[in-house]
């Protein structure tokens, strides 16, 4: 791709890609590793915003049906769309400890082994 291309560019992980490019690694990469995860753990971005990728995991779970654990730090708000489609939210404040921890693996454990709607 060419300074004077038209095509988008997305810079995920050191990597600039093309609009070709990355539709080709969603489909052939992260929809089909979405498509065998029980649960997805995402991570709230501390900008507010996160970058492509994030926004296709998270509308790939949805998408797919899989339940969403979402991780909070540093008191960032949530939208409130994204808090009412998230199965569970943890929020953490200040360091994140070994019980808070065994809180999001009991609660991993649960939405991975829950009968199916």
């Amino acid at each position: 791709m060419t300074d004077d291309d038209d095509g988008l560019r997305f810079h995920w992980r050191r990597r600039v890609w093309d609009s070709d490019q990355w539709v080709a690694f969603v489909r052939t990469e992260l929809a089909p590793d979405l498509a065998t995860r029980p649960v997805v753990i995402t991570f709230m971005p501390c900008d507010g915003v996160g970058d492509p990728k994030y926004w296709a995991e998270l509308g790939g779970a949805i998408m797919l049906g899989t339940p969403i654990v979402l991780a909070v730090f540093q008191d960032l708000p949530v939208p409130p769309r994204l808090e009412a489609v998230a199965d569970r939210v943890f929020r953490f404040s200040g360091p994140v400890t070994l019980q808070a921890m065994a809180r999001v693996h009991q609660a991993v454990e649960e939405l991975a082994h829950a009968p199916e709607e």
